[in-house]
């Protein structure tokens, strides 16, 4: 029996889009507090840039740098606060509710990511194909532990169990997103803003209904 084909890339856009939409407000909202953070800091290297006082450099550039430590962290908790908005998807949260219901999760889904990091890094040392493999075996991880309470390797191997028979599928599906992000990067200025408050949560919203789609088809076996 032939395995269920997944949703193409324009349907995957279009329920992402459609839920972007609907959950827009909170997600700008969202968005706006690395971007803030990006803001500032872009103004204290432009203060550095044309400062000829290496005291003033110095000091201003170690608050540069734990600025930048700072607003990764918002921006992790941030990242993964979307994936809750997804989860209670019927239920009115605003971003304040969103961040304060999603701290408790920080440590265990960080550590699920850094599991996955570090075995996709040594696949992509020992050679790039292993690498590339691992990750989107692993691509699924942190919706399996948002949405299956699995924690730890126990979300990696569901994940991989997941994507085993759709690699492929799952392997261009994610590239074509990835390529687009990359490309709109390349544009000086609106690329960041357009990646910053549409495709990063957009890429988020995206995978989910991979996964969605993934566990759709694993569970009904069959032609379409």
């Amino acid at each position: 029996m032939e395995p269920q084909k997944l949703l193409t890339v324009g349907q995957l856009f279009k329920k992402s889009f459609e839920f972007y939409k609907s959950k827009m407000y909170t997600i700008m909202v969202l968005a706006l507090i690395p971007f803030a953070g990006f803001v500032i800091i872009s103004l204290l290297n432009e203060a550095i840039d044309q400062s000829p006082n290496k005291g003033f450099m110095l000091s201003v550039g170690l608050i540069t740098f734990l600025m930048v430590l700072i607003i990764l962290a918002i921006s992790f908790w941030i990242h993964i606060a979307i994936f809750y908005l997804i989860k209670q998807k019927d239920s009115v949260l605003d971003a304040k509710s969103l961040l304060k219901f999603f701290w408790s999760k920080i440590i265990p889904s960080a550590w699920v990511i850094l599991l996955s990091g570090i075995i996709c890094i040594v696949g992509f040392i020992l050679l790039i194909i292993p690498g590339i493999i691992l990750y989107i075996w692993f691509s699924f991880a942190l919706y399996v532990f948002v949405f299956e309470d699995a924690k730890g390797m126990q979300a990696l191997y569901k994940s991989k169990d997941l994507v085993k028979g759709y690699w492929w599928p799952v392997f261009g599906r994610l590239f074509l997103f990835g390529f687009l992000t990359a490309f709109i990067s390349s544009v000086p200025v609106i690329g960041d803003l357009v990646n910053i408050f549409f495709m990063i949560p957009l890429g988020v919203i995206y995978a989910y209904f991979i996964y969605e789609n993934l566990k759709t088809v694993k569970t009904k076996p069959g032609i379409l």
